[in-house]
């Protein structure tokens, strides 16, 4: 199934963003480490770029052409996944907010 047919079914940019990395493909954004920091993320996964044409046709370029860069973007994707959206991750965060609100 190709990755425009996942698309498909889903109905935010966000989850796109989270289901891609979950598959190990690295995600462009021009999210910005200051806008991640602001809702409590200090580690940017996304291959940031310029919100233009050019700037975005410039990185698919570049990333076409090296492998370890796509690999690399590849892992940290996938390790936020992980750390940051596992269930486990999820289950203790929602443990830790009840309790002190106990």
């Amino acid at each position: 199934v190709s990755q425009s047919r996942y698309q498909l079914y889903m109905e935010s940019w966000g989850y796109n963003a989270l289901f891609a990395m979950a598959l190990g493909i690295p995600v462009i954004s021009c999210t910005t480490d200051n806008a991640l920091n602001a809702i409590g993320i200090h580690f940017n996964p996304f291959i940031s770029i310029k919100p233009n044409a050019e700037s975005l046709l410039n990185t698919l370029e570049f990333l076409s052409e090296n492998y370890k860069l796509r690999n690399g973007y590849s892992e940290k994707g996938f390790k936020f996944i992980f750390n940051e959206h596992s269930h486990e991750t999820i289950i203790n965060q929602f443990l830790k907010t009840w309790k002190t609100k106990l």
